[in-house]
């Protein structure tokens, strides 16, 4: 048995982790933390085949802000010159856009930042507010949505940046596979879960582990 990752604690006790490896097993999944417990284990296998593959139907219309369109913008947001931006005093309007997300699906969000000064971002879609940023970058990020709440990026007043190269897919619902304390190919403790036999997984997997807000070791056979 060899520790493929630590996973860190993340908000809400879930922690998230991908997986880029073309073939490996799952051994193992054991809390750090004494008295800390896992109630749900679940992986997304977004595998290279197109039935399960992420990407298939965009959900974003207009991602590139090629034309001033698509976009609700709340006055704090002008579109232009292919990109959506915002300035320092602007307000704290959200640029938003209903995606028709769906409770209890997985996404995959993607977007650019070109961040200048102010104090943040923070996106949310589906009832889940993601990591506030403040650096410039192309950020990834996977989630469960709660609800269809829109796709949404809150700024500061002070925020001077843009936007551009929005996506949003969800993950293929034949390759997800969760398990749960009534699993008997799994035996459950107060903080592991073990893989007999371990489970054969392919490359692109999303993790979590809900129930906790210790990090989790992750091992593989």
């Amino acid at each position: 048995m060899k520790r493929l990752t630590t996973l860190a604690a993340g908000t809400s006790g879930v922690l998230t982790a991908i997986y880029e490896d073309k073939n490996m097993y799952l051994d193992k999944v054991d809390l750090n933390t004494e008295g800390a417990s896992i109630t749900e284990f679940t992986l997304y296998n977004v595998a290279y085949d197109a039935a399960r593959n992420v990407g298939t139907a965009e959900k974003v219309t207009n991602g590139g802000f090629d034309a001033d369109a698509s976009w609700t913008k709340n006055a704090s947001w002008t579109i232009s010159t292919g990109a959506a931006r915002h300035a320092s005093g602007a307000g704290v309007g959200a640029l938003e856009q209903d995606c028709s997300v769906v409770a209890n699906e997985v996404y995959k969000l993607v977007f650019t930042l070109d961040y200048t000064s102010g104090t943040s971002l923070i996106p949310s879609v589906g009832g889940v507010t993601l990591t506030t940023r403040a650096v410039d970058g192309t950020f990834t990020e996977y989630f469960r949505a709660s609800d269809t709440t829109a796709l949404k990026f809150t700024p500061t007043d002070n925020l001077v940046a843009t936007i551009d190269n929005v996506s949003l897919k969800k993950l293929g619902d034949a390759s997800d596979i969760a398990y749960g304390p009534v699993n008997s190919a799994m035996e459950y403790n107060t903080r592991s879960i073990n893989f007999d036999p371990p489970l054969h997984i392919s490359k692109g997997v999303l993790g979590t582990v809900v129930g906790s807000s210790s990090t989790a070791d992750i091992y593989i056979a």
